[in-house]
């Protein structure tokens, strides 16, 4: 870039510029000429405009100088020609003209406009009551037509629909008060409106503060009162809402009087009603137009509440009082409300919903002592809990009362009938695919129950899913976690409330666990005596036993958890078994009876070919033997193979054993008398034919027990013997199992054969060693009669023998083994 050139402005005198070349300073001339130029136009613009405006400012002055004189020489005049005295005249001659001419019409003036007023106050107060507006300005309205009413009725000649007009405002009058009382019940109104809502009732009926706050605490009382009357279905949901407003109330009590309430009252009564703007603003009663024609005492009217008459102490004591009010009222209600509730999950749901609400918000109801509430609230739930618990157990009476109609209605073949196991097949099992139907039926087939038995099971069971969900519900009451919704920090208005955890988690589901304790034990004792007083039909003894051991042994396995009485039936089923043991015995033994008879009677023994060893001993039992427990096990099998349970068995066995030892005995001691007797040549009941049927029977029953040959009773079916009870005295059981006593018209041609007897000894030695094994069972006590029986013929026929230790030692082990072998054909008795 070039270098700039010299700058004048920098020279402090002229001879500095000829210091440069000569092209430099004719630059320097011709910038400076261009300079002084345009300053030049500059100064001429900025000297134009100024004069400009001073000649402006000039006229002005010039033109305001002409103006004030031409004012100053009009107001001269007007002094000059002005009369004072002669304006006063005019004036007063106006004001006297006015008042006789115009009088007239300024009383129909106010007339007219009071009456238009008055005609549109009405429809005023029914359009803000429609559109929600404010109460407060209907009730300011409604004075207002009251007061002009007043006016208009004194009239000498009132209008003739004055007095509708009176009705119409009566019925609005009713209708504005409805609207608040409306308001007054409404739970979520806003503290502004509450106040307003308690202004304007005080403006409608003249009331003063203590009035309002009472007649607002009376209709509260009476909203909860229909909440908790009400029958919807939410009448449950009512409740918890009544509760909610109960609080609600309190809350909104102490949040507006009486400072805010009194307040407003105040404020209202310091203003004239027409002078309030609101009212002003009102288009239905154009009081901009007809103001001016009401009267001066409506004009001033302002209402007079009284507004001081609450003070603090009072509204505590009034508050205090319709607390504890309305918490009985809310208590004896909900009392008598939720007895109509059957259903205990929903009384635990409510239970839980009042509690919450009552523990979260109980800060705010500091008018009643808290923990006397929330123990009334406990108290209630807990005994309409307890009564459901006692209605629910109290209903297993109905499922006695069904099994007792089941045993007095017996009817043989039907009460006791179950479907055939092949008929199940053909069965249309519904929308079931699975099979899990079928199996069902398989198993209560199995386990014999019957349609009568799956009718009690089914009503058992059904009890039993109640009393289950009673004891969810304690299980879930204990479980529930209070501290979660509760404020520790608020705990400090009474020292019951510090362990909420522990009176709601604890002593509440522990006394309800309790009672539900005891009403189990209770029911189930009633139970008890009801089973045990069954009588039972002789004829069908065994049949109804059986039906009532199934029942025993199905309510013993489905016990509620909570009862812990576990010896339900413990004394009561044994003798059932040994009822059923009996009846089931009769048959078989009475069948056994008839074949000992026939063979203590042979003179000979075919048998005596089957022993095997050194020396020969028996390895098989008598066909008697044999057939014996073949007959018991059908007869046990006929009354059901679920009946035959360890200790049914055992009462089996034992009264089998018994019985043994006595019809042994018995026939031991009838043999003993046809041995030593000697007989000569005749027919058996006086007839060869009778001889030749003997022998044959003989034969027969001497046969080979394997294969069970005894054809003489092949067709016999077990049949129940009337007898009394087997474990009385022997004279009892010889008379029940009685022996088939045929006397022998004749004799053999010779005494019996002493090896015969000796053989027959051996053998009834190996039978009641094997049916000792068949029978055997835990001793329970070392004097068990039973066993002593059994043992005492074994030693009998011991004595009564010449036989070595070693062999009886033999004998024992063959029938020992015997019984290995052939136990799995008698599975019942096992």
């Amino acid at each position: 870039m070039a270098p700039e050139g010299p700058q004048p402005r920098t020279f402090s005198s002229w001879e500095e510029a000829f210091a440069y070349p000569v092209p430099n300073v004719r630059g320097m001339e011709k910038q400076l000429r261009r300079d002084i130029e345009s300053n030049k136009e500059k100064l001429r613009t900025l000297v134009g405009a100024s004069y400009r405006d001073l000649l402006g400012t000039a006229e002005s002055i010039i033109e305001m100088d002409g103006k004030m004189r031409r004012v100053e020489t009009l107001m001269g005049d007007i002094g000059t020609r002005c009369n004072t005295r002669l304006i006063d005249r005019k004036n007063a001659n106006l004001q006297a003209w006015n008042k006789h001419v115009s009088a007239n019409d300024n009383a129909r003036l106010a007339f007219t406009c009071q009456l238009a007023v008055l005609r549109s106050c009405p429809e005023t107060i029914s359009t803000l009551l429609k559109d929600g507006q404010s109460l407060l300005l209907a009730s300011r309205v409604l004075v207002l037509s009251r007061l002009l009413y007043a006016k208009l009725s004194k009239r000498p000649n009132p209008p003739p629909y004055l007095e509708r007009l009176k009705d119409r405002l009566a019925t609005l009058r009713r209708r504005l008060l409805g609207t608040i009382d409306g308001r007054f019940k409404s739970a979520g109104v806003q503290k502004d409106d509450l106040v307003e809502a308690m202004c304007a009732f005080s403006l409608a009926t003249s009331s003063t503060a203590t009035d309002v706050v009472r007649h607002f605490q009376h209709l509260r009382l009476e909203a909860m009162n229909e909440k908790l009357n009400a029958t919807t279905s939410e009448e449950y949901e009512n409740i918890s809402a009544a509760l909610r407003l109960y609080i609600q109330t309190l809350r909104d009590i102490r949040a507006v009087a009486p400072g805010q309430l009194s307040s407003a009252l105040q404020s209202m009564k310091a203003v004239p009603i027409l002078k309030s703007q609101d009212l002003l603003r009102l288009e239905g009663l154009n009081l901009d137009l007809h103001e001016r024609g009401i009267e001066d005492d409506i004009k001033s009217f302002t209402p007079y509440v009284r507004h001081d008459d609450l003070d603090r102490q009072r509204m505590d004591q009034m508050l205090k009082q319709w607390a504890n009010t309305a918490i009985k009222s809310f208590f004896e209600i909900l009392n008598s409300k939720i007895q109509d509730i059957n259903d205990p999950t929903q009384i635990v749901a409510l239970r839980v919903e009042i509690l919450e609400i009552w523990l979260t918000q109980r800060q705010h109801a500091q008018a009643v002592n808290s923990a006397k509430v929330l123990d009334g609230l406990r108290e209630v739930f807990n005994e309409q809990v307890v009564l459901l618990n006692q209605r629910t157990c109290r209903s297993l009476n109905d499922v006695g009362e069904q099994l007792v109609s089941a045993i007095q209605c017996w009817q043989p073949g039907i009460t006791d009938a179950l479907p055939s196991l092949w008929s199940l097949g053909t069965t249309p099992s519904g929308n079931d695919s699975s099979g899990k139907s079928f199996r069902t039926k398989v198993v209560d087939l199995s386990t014999g129950k019957t349609v009568a038995i799956q009718r009690l099971v089914s009503a058992y069971d059904a009890w039993l899913r109640d009393i289950d969900t009673l004891e969810n519900i304690i299980t879930e009451a204990k479980a529930h976690r209070w501290a979660d919704i509760i404020d520790e920090a608020d705990d400090d208005d009474d020292e019951l409330l510090e362990n909420k955890q522990l009176l709601l988690s604890g002593d509440d589901p522990r006394t309800l666990e309790e009672a539900l304790r005891h009403d189990l034990q209770s029911v189930f004792a009633s139970l008890t005596n009801t089973l045990t007083s069954i009588d039972l039909d002789f004829s069908h003894q065994a049949s109804q036993a059986a039906f009532l051991i199934r029942i025993w042994r199905y309510v013993r396995r489905n016990l509620p958890a909570t009862l812990s009485r576990q010896d339900f039936g413990r004394d009561e089923i044994p003798k059932l078994f040994k009822d059923i043991a009996r009846v089931t015995l009769d048959a078989p033994l009475e069948t056994c009876s008839k074949r000992l008879d026939r063979t203590d009677r042979s003179i000979t023994f075919p048998a005596r070919a089957l022993w095997e060893g050194k020396p020969e001993l028996p390895v098989l039992p008598s066909p008697w033997c044999y057939r014996l427990l073949l007959d018991v096990v059908q007869a046990m099998a006929g009354h059901g193979t679920d009946i035959w349970s360890a200790e049914a068995v055992k009462a089996l066995t034992a009264d089998l054993r018994w019985r043994l030892a006595v019809l042994l005995t018995t026939k031991g001691d009838e043999v003993d008398a046809v041995e030593g007797s000697h007989h000569v040549n005749g027919d058996v009941n006086g007839g060869s034919r009778a001889e030749s049927d003997d022998s044959k029977t003989e034969a027969i029953e001497n046969g080979d027990p394997m294969t069970g040959a005894d054809t003489s009773n092949t067709s016999e079916e077990p049949q129940d013997v009337d007898n009394s009870d087997t474990h009385g005295k022997d004279a009892e059981v010889s008379t029940a199992i009685k022996p088939n006593h045929r006397l022998i018209n004749g004799t053999s041609s010779k005494p019996p054969d002493p090896s015969v007897v000796e053989s027959k000894k051996t053998q009834r030695l190996f039978d009641i060693t094997y049916l000792d094994s068949a029978t055997e069972f835990k001793r329970e006590a070392e004097d068990d009669d039973t066993i002593d029986k059994l043992a005492d013929l074994e030693d009998t026929i011991l004595k009564a023998m010449t036989i070595e230790g070693e062999t009886v030692k033999q004998i024992r082990n063959n029938a020992a083994e015997y019984w290995k072998r052939t136990s799995l054909l008698f599975g019942l008795l096992q």
